[in-house]
């Protein structure tokens, strides 16, 4: 009778068990566009989206892809981008599937509190948050106009100086080395996938190295909108657009054909940011 028992328990616990796990994607690649519905939109608010940020929430696009896991199982992973990126950032992450490139996690910022601190110790492949760039307050990010990923960060920390962050990738701020899983390498499929749609890696940058971070390139920026913020200070609002290319002459405004590089327009006076820190 206690082996009957023994028996049913363990039946039972293997399929509480079973239950809790996340499903099998279908074989094969599989990446799909959303526009953001009614509970992505309430997750959002407050945290990674606010009134006042650069693009709006029709402006977003919620991006689900299947990619790789450290655990050499495939996994369903959720990103929010800009619609202009939604379907480059399908393909991109179809070539890191059939590169079999790892991810360990992919979830939306929000599930942090947007705090890109504990997306980032938590080894979180992410996109979308609006906030400024790392140590240049007021300067929004490139991630603010769903036009950056960062990709298993403790495995690429952002390092400048004697800072990285997270503070976890410090044994890889400097041994880069393509034997590390989901390590990101130059030569390697993440740079590969991205540089075919356009973007730039960060890890190729002089000061600082962003070695998670991919990003849409600064030539490809169109003016969002121009926002007259308190005390009368203009701002220029700049989001990436795959289809609008950097001519050759600068205006006065240090912009091209109406684009800026992320400078901010302060009473008819350019304002260059110059190169990008974190997230830019």
């Amino acid at each position: 009778m206690r082996a009957v028992r023994r028996g049913v328990l363990a039946a039972v616990v293997a399929l509480l068990v079973a239950a809790c796990q996340p499903p099998v994607p279908p074989p094969g690649f599989s990446g799909t566009v959303y526009e953001l519905d009614a509970s992505t939109r309430a997750l959002m608010t407050g945290r990674s989206w606010r009134p006042g940020c650069p693009v709006g929430l029709d402006d977003l696009r919620l991006v689900t892809v299947t990619h790789w896991g450290f655990d050499g199982r495939r996994h369903v992973g959720e990103l929010v981008v800009h619609r202009d990126w939604a379907e480059p950032v399908v393909d991109a992450f179809r070539r890191l599937h059939d590169a079999r490139f790892p991810i360990e996690r992919m979830r939306l910022v929000d599930h942090y509190g947007a705090s890109d601190d504990a997306s980032m110790a938590d080894n979180n492949t992410s996109a979308f948050n609006c906030r400024s760039v790392t140590g240049q307050p007021g300067v929004w990010s490139n991630h603010s106009y769903g036009a950056a990923i960062d990709l298993n960060p403790v495995q690429n920390p952002y390092v400048r100086g004697s800072t990285v962050l997270p503070p976890a990738g410090a044994p890889h701020a400097t041994n880069r080395s393509a034997s590390v899983t989901g390590l990101i390498t130059a030569d390697g499929p993440v740079v590969d996938a991205f540089t075919a749609i356009g973007w730039e890696w960060g890890g190729a940058w002089t000061s600082p190295r962003d070695y998670q971070h991919v990003e849409a390139p600064p030539a490809e920026v169109v003016v969002a909108a121009v926002a007259e913020a308190p005390g009368g200070v203009w701002a220029d609002r700049c989001h990436q657009h795959p289809d609008v290319r950097r001519s050759a002459e600068p205006d006065a405004r240090g912009c091209v054909d109406g684009c800026a590089g992320h400078g901010r327009l302060e009473r008819g006076h350019a304002e260059p940011s110059g190169r990008r820190g974190h997230g830019a």
